[in-house]
């Protein structure tokens, strides 16, 4: 095969190793130009980390399609890059000054970014600025993201913007806020001073521009990533470019607060505004908490190109000691996830998401996962619900009995609710008392899966179920799982919502000698 002619597929002279004692990294210079469509210039260079602590800003991004990429240079030599990086030099190269001065910054520009900065096809040096990460944002004096840009930027900011004065206005009159409730959305008149917000425009289809601009803000790809919690999390400060505009974190976190008082409000209709990943990391950002080993499954929906980045991407902000090596498989990542799970949160409610979908392929693309082992890239919104909605979730969870009570399915329905309607009013009948301030759309999720019934007429949801299938409840567990005999072991098929067992039901039918306690191996 004749070798390629292509200057940017050959990496002449511009990855040297980096000496993994000193613990070096390479830093990055973006070159000035009075051109704004002139090629992208930067420099590369290595350093001890030491050397620079707290005197570079790291980059958050999203890489994008691998395909889609464009040249710039690197240390005088071609090299492709994802085109959104690219985009993303480009402006910080037209707004530096601006940029810079906002931040502040007095040191020279220098910045870090993984694309760039980390040989890609070197898997031990990846292993090894992977474990560093965590002290390159830990450290960083601010990170620089890039969302990208949109037609209606600029509008998208004004209601954060608004959020920002509010919160000023409520903390002179009482400076704790102590969750929703605390203070009135709005107080000295916010709403009214600012009715451009509340008016709808027959040219944008009856909804209003600004929301509509931050819905588009609060949707972008950029906080579906996995890396996003640490990059974003970890450092001192962080600003957001949007377009050419700079948004300051504490501005996000004022809507969410602001969204957090509205929301309990008969008024509002803004239900977009209440879910998502950005909605969690602004809830971390607000109650100023890192996220744990716990928290990991919530981010199993985030978006990663390596399915095990969606452990590696998190491990910067967690006490554990897993470690990234991207020389391991998927499969011994994840197995070896939840081990660390088992010792470290000590109980079994990654079963949660070690669910089986009926349609859904294995995802990773590498067999032998045990079905206990859970497969982020494979997740669905299926039995999201527990996750999506926290007094569904407190219903489950503190309700369910830790010990092992075991049930046999007779007759599970295999097909699905087809009428949302009767699924909502099947859910409001039975447990009225308990779910009547849980939201319709979240409810929703429960007419996609499975209706079924056991051998002692117990009434229960899963997203799979068959003929002899048996619902136990797990010492450990936040709710029943659905287990299917195999070859003298079982199968972890996932979890399960069934009447009757709720409430310590289960712990009473053991008591009676109705129930037994057993073993189950599952594989």
């Amino acid at each position: 095969m004749a070798e390629s002619t292509d200057p940017t597929t050959v990496l002449p002279n511009l990855y040297h190793p980096l000496d993994v004692n000193t613990q070096e990294l390479r830093l990055l210079e973006i070159c000035p130009s009075e051109v704004s469509s002139s090629p992208i210039q930067v420099k590369i260079f290595p350093r001890r980390f030491e050397d620079v602590r707290g005197q570079f800003i790291p980059f958050s991004y999203v890489w994008g399609d691998p395909i889609d990429t464009e040249t710039i240079i690197i240390n005088e030599i071609p090299r492709k890059i994802p085109k959104n990086l690219s985009l993303f030099l480009r402006q910080i190269r037209a707004f530096l000054p601006d940029i810079l001065a906002e931040i502040p910054w007095e040191k020279p520009a220098l910045f870090w970014a993984d694309s760039i900065c980390i040989n890609q096809d070197d898997t031990e040096e990846r292993n090894h600025q992977v474990r560093l990460m965590s002290s390159i944002y830990g450290t960083a004096p601010a990170v620089l993201s890039w969302l990208g840009h949109t037609e209606d930027s600029d509008l998208a900011l004004d209601i954060p913007d608004a959020c920002v004065r509010w919160l000023y206005a409520c903390k002179e009159r009482n400076p704790e806020w102590a969750g929703p409730g605390s203070w009135d959305p709005n107080f000295d008149g916010w709403m009214e001073r600012c009715p451009q917000f509340w008016e709808f425009f027959e040219y944008f289809g009856e909804t209003n521009p600004y929301w509509e601009a931050l819905r588009t803000l609060l949707e972008l790809p950029y906080w579906k990533r996995t890396w996003i919690f640490q990059e974003i999390t970890l450092p001192a400060a962080t600003f957001l470019m949007y377009g050419s505009a700079l948004i300051k974190t504490p501005s996000l976190v004022a809507l969410h607060i602001w969204l957090s008082e509205f929301a309990i409000r008969p008024a509002s209709n803004f239900p977009f505004l209440g879910q998502g990943n950005y909605h969690k990391l602004l809830i971390t950002l607000a109650d100023q908490q890192r996220p744990t080993l716990a928290l990991v499954p919530i981010l199993g929906s985030l978006r990663a190109s390596d399915p095990r980045d969606k452990i590696f991407g998190l491990l910067g902000v967690m006490d554990t000691q897993l470690v990234a090596d991207y020389q391991k498989p998927v499969v011994q990542v994840y197995c070896e996830f939840v081990s660390a799970w088992m010792r470290e949160v000590q109980d079994l409610n990654f079963l949660l998401d070690a669910y089986r979908m009926p349609h859904m392929q294995r995802s990773t693309g590498e067999p032998g996962l045990p079905s206990w082992a859970p497969d982020w890239g494979g997740t669905s919104w299926a039995l999201n619900l527990a996750r999506e909605t926290p007094e569904f979730s407190r219903f489950w969870r503190e309700e369910i009995f830790g010990n092992v009570k075991s049930e046999e399915l007779e007759d599970p329905e295999v097909a699905h609710w087809e009428d949302g309607t009767d699924a909502f009013r099947w859910a409001w009948e039975n447990h009225r008392a308990k779910i009547e301030h849980v939201q319709l759309e979240s409810l929703y999720h429960l007419t996609r899966n499975v209706k079924f019934l056991t051998k002692s007429n117990y009434i229960g949801v899963a997203s799979s179920a068959e003929v002899g299938d048996k619902v136990v409840v797990l010492g450990g567990c936040g709710a029943p799982m659905l287990l299917r005999p195999k070859d003298g072991h079982y199968e972890h098929i996932g979890p399960c919502f069934v009447l009757g067992l709720m409430g310590g039901k289960a712990k009473e039918m053991v008591d009676r000698g109705e129930a037994k306690l057993e073993r189950f191996e599952i594989h």
